[in-house]
C-alpha cells in the first residue's frame, strides 16, 4: 500500500530535475501550476528566495501586505493584498519587479488583473474560477506540477492503511473524491460489491451516463490497490474498524 509513497518520490525526483527550466521560463512568462498533491515544499525548492502570497491565509492580510511592501523595499502600507500588489505593480520599475517572484496561492481572477510588471507562480486553487482562456489572456505557461504529497497534513492516530488510502484520496480530483466515497458507503454494508450495480444506483445522483467514465474515477484507487476487482467485484483490503475510521476521516476533510 505504498504506491502513493513511490509515485510521489519519482514526482519530486523529475520536478527537481526540471528546477532550471522552471525557473528560465520565469524569465519571459508567468507559470500556472496545477495538479494532484501539495505544492508548497517544492516551490520553495524550485523557487527558494521567492515570496508566498496567500490570499486564503487565515492570518489576515496586513502581515502579507507587509511583507509584500518590505520584499520589494517599498515603506509599508496597511491594505489589502490586491490593492498592495497593484501598488507594488505601479511604482516599483518592471526590470526590478522581475528579479522577484511572488509564489500566489487562492487568487481569483479579478486579483491577478493588471499585474504586468510582476513575477508570478500560481498555484491552482480548488475554488478560482480561472478558465485556460483567462490564464494564457494574463500571460501564464500552464505546467503539471503534481506531487502526491498530503495537501491536508500528517494525520495522527490512524494505521499507515488508511494514512495511505487518505493520501490517495486527498490527491484526486473531485469526482473521484465523490465516486471513491460513495464505493466505501456501499462496501461498509456488505464485503464486497459491484461497481456496476453501484453506478446504476448513483448515476443521476453523479450526472452520469456512461459506466466507463464512473469506473475511470476509480483509477486512482485501483493503481495503488486499494480497490481491488475480481469478475466485476470490488472490495476493499480492510477490516470493519479501519472502513469505519477511513469514512470518518474522509467525511472530515473539507473539500
Amino acid at each position: 500500500m505504498d504506491w502513493n509513497r513511490k509515485i510521489a518520490k519519482k514526482l519530486l525526483a523529475f520536478h527537481r530535475g526540471a528546477a532550471q527550466e522552471y525557473r528560465s521560463l520565469l524569465d519571459s512568462f508567468n507559470l500556472y501550476v496545477y495538479g494532484y498533491g501539495c505544492k508548497r515544499a517544492i516551490l520553495r525548492e524550485i523557487f527558494p528566495e521567492a515570496l508566498e502570497v496567500d490570499f486564503s491565509s487565515p492570518d489576515g492580510e496586513t502581515p502579507i501586505t507587509h511583507n509584500l511592501y518590505e520584499y520589494f523595499g517599498r515603506p509599508p502600507k496597511a491594505t489589502d493584498t490586491r490593492t498592495a500588489l497593484l501598488d507594488i505593480n505601479g511604482k516599483v520599475p518592471a526590470r526590478e519587479a522581475s528579479e522577484k517572484t511572488l509564489v500566489v496561492y487562492g487568487a481569483r481572477k479579478e486579483m491577478l488583473e493588471g499585474l504586468s510588471n510582476l513575477k508570478i507562480v500560481l498555484v491552482q486553487s480548488k475554488d478560482q474560477g480561472i478558465s485556460h482562456g483567462d490564464i494564457v489572456a494574463e500571460g501564464y505557461i500552464m505546467r503539471d506540477l503534481s506531487t502526491f504529497v498530503l495537501e491536508s497534513g500528517e494525520k495522527t492516530g490512524v494505521s499507515s492503511k488508511i494514512e495511505e488510502i487518505i493520501n490517495v484520496y486527498d490527491c484526486v480530483g473531485p469526482i473521484s473524491k465523490k465516486v471513491f466515497k460513495m464505493f466505501l458507503k456501499a462496501v461498509a454494508s456488505r464485503a464486497e460489491y459491484s461497481l456496476r450495480d453501484l453506478f446504476n444506483r448513483e448515476k443521476k445522483k453523479l450526472l452520469m451516463v456512461n459506466f466507463s467514465t464512473f469506473r475511470e474515477a476509480l483509477s486512482p484507487f485501483f493503481d495503488s490497490k486499494i480497490v481491488q476487482e475480481s469478475k466485476g467485484i470490488c472490495k476493499v483490503n480492510l477490516t470493519k474498524k479501519e472502513l469505519g475510521e477511513t469514512i470518518n476521516w474522509i467525511e472530515r476533510i473539507v473539500e
